[in-house]
């Protein structure tokens, strides 16, 4: 693994390798919260690099809030539309399904502020990212209590980064723009996002070494981090920096995170 300050032989198509060695722009968000981007020359002469972005709400102050959308059209747009007070990040959420007669409807389980959203949806793998109270954890699903009371919740798939391992066990070398969600020890959340202009950003099993990555090359040691609808779906925004990551292309977004500083 490349660390910063060490030359890094790295392959054409290798961005983990390549990222202690590109330069990271640091960016304060609201309550203490910072922002962080890579521009990653991943590709000979391509004209789109690869930005890997990671919007940190440290533990201490870290909460985040499941918003309903159930909408569609621009979906930057839908999310500066939400009302979140003191977001430092929203991003998209989970996966939606189609309606019988037409239309789209969340798919898995949503809480926003104790209120059921949408229900638990059987699935084979994957996790729920839920707080109770000040604590978030990710929750595999075989482990999920469905009769407790969570505060917020959003069932997504699969599971990325599992007690600070890769939990991806191949490389299916699908590659497109993704978000995820990941804790660390200190109870801090990080939002993280891999885009490139046009989509084919990164594949899971690359964004889970990305995450891992941050650890020796930032100091964000993330144990655990799910990972959120991808590709056209992916949308991540910082409002008070007016910066956003995300296709341009409309489409339908049935929910979206908000992350807090400043909060519990």
């Amino acid at each position: 693994m490349c660390v910063v300050g060490q030359s890094c032989a790295a392959r054409a198509a290798d961005p983990v390798a390549l990222l202690g060695a590109t330069p990271v722009e640091t960016f304060a968000l609201a309550g203490g919260g910072r922002l962080l981007v890579w521009r990653i020359e991943d590709r000979a002469g391509a004209a789109r690099p690869l930005e890997l972005v990671a919007a940190v709400v440290p533990g201490g102050a870290a909460g985040w809030r499941l918003l309903p959308v159930d909408a569609s059209g621009p979906r930057a747009a839908l999310l500066r539309s939400l009302d979140c007070p003191g977001a430092a990040v929203l991003t998209s959420g989970g996966f939606f399904a189609a309606r019988d007669g037409g239309g789209y409807a969340p798919l898995g389980l949503a809480v926003g502020d104790g209120v059921a959203l949408s229900p638990y949806a059987p699935r084979r793998w994957g996790g729920v990212l839920e707080r109770r109270g000040d604590q978030s954890t990710i929750v595999p699903l075989a482990n999920l209590d469905g009769a407790g009371f969570r505060d917020q919740a959003l069932q997504s798939s699969p599971i990325i980064v599992a007690e600070g391992r890769n939990d991806m066990l191949r490389d299916d070398g699908q590659l497109d723009n993704r978000v995820a969600i990941g804790l660390d020890d200190a109870g801090g959340v990080v939002a993280v996002g891999a885009f490139r202009d046009g989509g084919g950003a990164v594949s899971l099993h690359t964004l889970a070494e990305l995450i891992l990555a941050l650890g020796p090359v930032a100091g964000l040691e993330i144990r655990d981090a799910l990972a959120l609808d991808g590709g056209s779906s992916a949308e991540l925004l910082v409002p008070d920096r007016g910066l956003a990551w995300g296709s341009q292309l409309p489409g339908y977004m049935p929910n979206a995170l908000c992350l807090v500083a400043g909060t519990s």
